[in-house]
């Protein structure tokens, strides 16, 4: 177990305008202190709404509503786990979700940790992986994982070489398995406080937690152009009715941020 560097967004935080201070980078962040007035801030790292319990004023309604509509993914409840945000994200790689994520649940329930996982019968491994394909990669995959995480496991105070080109360091990237998706994910759900900030994923469900993401902190973000803008009213009204599932969005050909929602 790792302790979380960051909690995602979504917070109670006080009653008084939102300030988010970023720094210049390619990612095209702003590189000035914004003020917005639909937000309130306590902190750069978890900025804006009224606490889920509470009743939304009429200032912040709309910032209510946009966090009750977060994109709800696997590494953000298993985010103080590195070791099993490794092993989800190890399943997920050329798996859906729906069938991904019941079967890392029984696997944990048996091998939650990786002492445990390094010594999981390799047949009963297979066996469970089948659903997914390629069962015998994936568990030879998770075993050679769990034995090098004894071996050497990560420490949030060392960084290690990625061995994908010109991708920055993680304290878990010399890992089996951690390729850009779970480098990704770490740094977005378990990095530093602001490293999810410099992220700019391939995976679709990350790029849509993202734009949210951003939105809760009181910007407007697209995978192609970073930081567009400080969000209006107007963009969180867009946002929340691409989000909504029940309904089709007919904002899509209007609004830069529905589109870059839709295809992601």
């Amino acid at each position: 177990m790792r302790p979380r560097a960051n909690a995602a967004a979504g917070c109670g935080c006080a009653d008084q305008a939102s300030v988010v201070t970023m720094t210049a980078s390619t990612s095209g962040m702003p590189s000035t202190t914004v003020y917005s007035p639909y937000f309130s801030y306590s902190s750069p790292s978890s900025s804006i709404v009224d606490s889920p319990t509470s009743s939304p004023g009429p200032r912040t309604s709309m910032a209510y509503r946009l966090n009750k509509a977060k994109p709800q993914l696997i590494q953000d409840e298993i985010a103080d786990d590195w070791f099993q945000l490794l092993v989800v994200t190890t399943l997920l790689n050329k798996a859906s979700g729906v069938l991904a994520i019941p079967t890392f649940r029984e696997i944990i329930r048996l091998w939650p940790t990786p002492s445990l996982m390094a010594n999981a019968p390799m047949q009963r491994l297979q066996e469970m992986l089948n659903p997914l394909g390629l069962s015998a990669t994936r568990a030879e995959r998770l075993v050679s994982l769990s034995q090098e995480y004894l071996l050497d496991p990560p420490t949030s105070d060392k960084m290690r070489r990625s061995r994908i080109p010109n991708y920055p360091g993680t304290p878990i990237s010399h890992l089996p398995g951690a390729g850009r998706y779970a480098l990704d994910s770490w740094r977005i759900f378990c990095g530093p406080a602001d490293e999810w900030q410099h992220v700019n994923p391939t995976d679709k469900p990350l790029r849509k937690y993202l734009i949210w993401r951003w939105a809760i902190n009181g910007f407007v973000w697209s995978p192609e152009s970073g930081v567009v803008n400080e969000i209006t009213a107007e963009d969180i009204s867009q946002l929340l009715s691409c989000a909504d599932e029940q309904q089709p969005c007919t904002r899509t050909a209007h609004s830069p941020l529905c589109r870059s929602y839709k295809a992601s």
